[in-house]
């Protein structure tokens, strides 16, 4: 590539990121006094555009499912921790609502380990 070509892709480049930028404030603004009582049908497409254009990446389905897992297996850790606390009562209530936080934060933790521990094996590896 020549020096021409480079300057030219640069300055595109630049002015692409300067025209973006020149949106995304425009937007920010139109989102701060919006209401979505009084507004027209084009000004809710644009703000939901905008809205696009401002958070552009959303939650992903195995992110949601890895959310649902640890949300499932924190349940089940409560139930049971709760569960165990009932039969040992060596305390009375206190066990039970002991041990049911207890296998809530041991349910939620586990796969969310198991998790973590495959992603950084995967990113290790790539």
């Amino acid at each position: 590539m020549n020096t021409a070509a480079a300057v030219a892709v640069v300055a595109a480049t630049t002015s692409n990121a300067a025209i973006q930028a020149q949106e995304e404030r425009k937007c920010r603004e139109f989102m701060k006094g919006f209401d979505s009582y009084a507004a027209t049908v084009s000004e809710q497409k644009y703000y939901a555009d905008c809205v696009d254009m401002i958070h552009p990446d959303p939650a992903t389905g195995a992110e949601v499912l890895l959310i649902k897992i640890i949300l499932v297996c924190a349940l089940i850790g409560v139930v049971v921790g709760a569960i165990r606390g009932w039969f040992i009562r060596e305390f009375g209530i206190f066990d039970v609502f002991l041990f049911g936080l207890v296998g809530g934060l041991v349910g939620a933790f586990i796969p969310a380990f198991i998790m973590g521990c495959i992603f950084a094996i995967a990113f290790i590896l790539s």
